[in-house]
């Protein structure tokens, strides 16, 4: 992925502390929309943007964010819902974002999702639930957003891989 930003946002980047991204605040302390990407030396690349929680309720770890009805941008989010499309799905929340609350969540790599009621086979790929949990999808013929290579307990958090 080329790196769109100038070298001096670049530098910026390259001081920022390791617990920013899942740092919230009430008033956007970056552009909603804005993306920071990560090179790690054992998940490879990783990508989180820069949204606000308009769906008058919390986020919480491993539950799938998407853009709301008539969004036109970043700050009109939601929990994602049953079957939504790939285009419609955003990313998942590291941790908690309240409320009116701006924050990162990831778009890109390994990441901490959280299963149905029912819990997620191994090699499965992953289509989002109701309320921003996940599910078993089956490929070419649901909207799968994730894969997860082991299994995940019931309403459990465990490793997905978003791409």
């Amino acid at each position: 992925m080329a790196n769109l930003f100038s070298g001096a946002q670049r530098a910026a980047r390259r001081r920022m502390s390791a617990n920013i991204l899942t740092d919230t605040s009430t008033t956007a302390e970056y552009v909603p929309g804005e993306r920071y990407s990560i090179l790690d030396q054992t998940y490879g690349e990783m990508e989180f943007v820069y949204i606000k929680n308009d769906s008058g309720g919390a986020y919480a770890e491993g539950l799938g964010v998407m853009f709301k009805d008539a969004a036109v941008n970043y700050s009109s989010t939601n929990l994602s819902g049953a079957n939504i499309s790939r285009a419609r799905f955003i990313g998942v929340a590291l941790g908690a974002i309240a409320d009116q609350s701006f924050g990162w969540i990831q778009t890109k790599g390994p990441v901490n999702v959280k299963a149905v009621a029912g819990g997620i086979l191994a090699n499965a790929s992953l289509k989002c639930a109701a309320s921003g949990e996940f599910d078993d999808g089956t490929a070419l013929t649901e909207e799968t957003i994730a894969f997860s290579g082991a299994a995940i307990l019931l309403g459990a958090l465990g490793v997905g891989i978003l791409r």
